[in-house]
């Protein structure tokens, strides 16, 4: 069975695999077995897809050039770094500590005028402000979003005390694509201006990289014609149904 990607993805996010988050990670996080995903509203500054196709050399008396056998290929890469800001509402209801910001996050100056957080924007000439509130909005919208990325590199522990690995995600990139795969690694720059009460961030550049993971690999053709191969019962297969919206929690960070 093939399912052909959705063509109404209209932004980008990571979505948890659900079928390799277990049980006590579900209820460590209160995460419903319909998925989760961390949205994002800012584009990255730069994203890279790499992959290699390995081939061993042939060498025949007499030939100028070897004959290239094909050998197998690389699990193709993906790389991109964002910067990520506080400029939401920490009012927000907190469910499994994702959120959906909507309005800005402003103060006051001194002449009475209204300031939004922004890149470059810090609280030196700021006088009235609600310190709850920006703690809040800092970690919701930055930091919550930062453990969320770190976490899919430890391993997961059963209430047995079994060690199972980090969950795997669906990394999909509004109609350009969606890859299955690990989160390899990941590096986090904290930037200033900060909260100097808690010394948290008010942003954060986030640089990762991730490996695709397919239960059926894909072939030329799969990728020439952008379809997800497997089963229904597959994590593949059924990707392509959480992304078109049908099994999707609504657990977004934004």
């Amino acid at each position: 069975m093939s399912a052909r990607r959705p063509n109404a993805i209209k932004r980008w996010y990571i979505l948890l695999d659900q079928e390799t988050v277990i049980q006590a990670s579900r209820s460590a996080i209160g995460a419903s077995q319909s998925g989760e995903r961390l949205e994002f509203n800012t584009m990255p500054e730069s994203l890279t897809v790499a992959k290699t196709a390995n081939y061993a050399d042939i060498m025949i008396p007499g030939r100028s050039e070897p004959y290239k056998y094909y050998s197998h290929s690389s699990a193709t890469q993906l790389s991109l770094s964002l910067t990520i800001i506080a400029m939401g509402d920490p009012q927000k209801k907190r469910t499994a500590g994702i959120v959906t910001p909507q309005s800005s996050l402003k103060f006051k100056n001194v002449d009475g005028s209204e300031q939004r957080v922004d890149k470059g924007v810090g609280p030196a000439n700021i006088v009235e402000r609600d310190d709850n509130f920006i703690i809040a909005a800092l970690e919701r919208e930055v930091h919550d979003k930062l453990r969320w990325i770190e976490a899919l590199t430890y391993e997961q522990v059963s209430e047995q005390g079994i060690v199972f690995p980090p969950p795997s995600i669906f990394f999909v990139y509004g109609q350009n694509f969606t890859k299955r795969g690990v989160l390899k690694n990941f590096s986090i720059e904290y930037q200033g201006p900060w909260e100097v009460t808690t010394a948290l961030a008010y942003q954060a550049k986030l640089s990762m990289a991730f490996d695709e993971v397919n239960v059926i690999p894909k072939s030329y053709a799969d990728v020439r014609e952008n379809i997800i191969r497997g089963q229904a019962s597959n994590p593949d297969a059924r990707a392509s149904a959480m992304v078109a919206g049908s099994a999707l929690s609504g657990l977004s960070v934004q």
